[in-house]
């Protein structure tokens, strides 16, 4: 083998062993990746992804969420942006909508009002006007409910005549 290797050009060798660094980064990067659980999950020794992007989100009242996600799914003003470990940096603004992120393997979601993302180095840092997680997301009834109640309260205050204004 070393007589071939010998025998080549310099710069063939030197390509040959950058491939194989390649491959041999690659799958160390792949390897490291996953996790095998050994309990937990419906199916022991499943491969789950580790969590290891540290996310920030951040409001006018200061920080709302910070924890480690193993992905992130966010309403960018011209589509969706998805953020894997390893993504390079990047600064974007970000529409009205739904974040998502990925924790121990289930997706956990959040409604922006808009704002600026950024990442850099495995860290995601969100930015936005107002955000709503979990159980103070409203749901779609108590969403019509207040929109009744707005818009009632719109009218009175614009003078048009409403069955229900009390002004």
């Amino acid at each position: 083998m070393s007589s071939w290797l010998c025998s080549q050009k310099a710069g063939s060798r030197e390509r040959l062993f950058l491939r194989i660094l390649v491959l041999v980064f690659a799958a160390f990067r792949w390897q490291e990746s996953f996790a095998v659980v050994s309990g937990g999950t419906d199916i022991p020794g499943e491969p789950v992804t580790v969590d290891r992007i540290l996310m920030k989100v951040l409001t006018i009242e200061g920080m709302q969420l910070k924890t480690v996600v193993s992905e992130v799914s966010l309403p960018g003003l011209e589509g969706r942006l998805g953020i894997l470990r390893g993504h390079a940096p990047l600064i974007a603004p970000l529409a009205c909508g739904l974040l998502r992120y990925k924790r121990q393997g289930k997706w956990v979601p959040i409604v922006l009002r808009g704002g600026i993302m950024e990442v850099r180095e495995d860290v995601v840092t969100v930015l936005t006007n107002d955000a709503e997680r979990g159980a103070e997301i409203p749901t779609p009834e108590e969403a019509r409910r207040a929109l009744e109640r707005c818009t009632e309260t719109l009218s009175c205050a614009s003078g048009t005549e409403h069955p229900d204004c009390y002004c």
